[in-house]
């Protein structure tokens, strides 16, 4: 069975929960991503998305100079241990309907497996994990509902 070390992408971007909203941003224009995790020494205790940043700060009027990303992302991130088996991710991003997990070592974020990771060694498992992500219009990028 493949396991998701072999799969994720490795190179995992994160920002501190003390990052400005405008820190945040600048960071996913960077790395072209709308996703990132939030972390404190380390460890995971969270993600934000550019969607978090849109409509729960700046919809509101809140400063993005000033507004910490730890204040606007959600402490619920989806995610699956390093050593599981792409089968089990394939069901939990169905489960959750999410387009993507974060990989943990520990509490530790070490990368991302995304639906397209899935697509290239699994491509059916793939495609029914796309049609429940798609079929909820309620759930964000990171599986957490608003």
């Amino acid at each position: 069975m493949t396991k998701i070390r072999e799969v994720m992408t490795s190179d995992l971007v994160s920002c501190s929960a003390d990052a400005t909203l405008q820190e945040v941003a600048q960071k996913m224009l960077a790395e072209d991503t709308g996703f990132m995790p939030l972390v404190a020494d380390g460890c995971l205790i969270g993600v934000i998305t550019d969607r978090d940043i849109v409509v729960r700060a700046t919809a509101n009027g809140i400063d993005p100079k000033t507004a910490k990303s730890g204040e606007y992302g959600t402490g619920q991130a989806a995610c699956i241990p390093v050593d599981s088996d792409v089968e089990v991710a394939s069901k939990l991003m169905e489960n959750l309907k999410v387009r993507r997990l974060i990989v943990t070592e520990g509490n530790r974020p070490i990368g991302v497996v995304s639906l397209g990771d899935l697509a290239e060694c699994t491509p059916q498992q793939a495609e029914e994990v796309l049609v429940e992500v798609s079929k909820s219009t309620e759930t964000l990028a990171h599986g957490s509902k608003e």
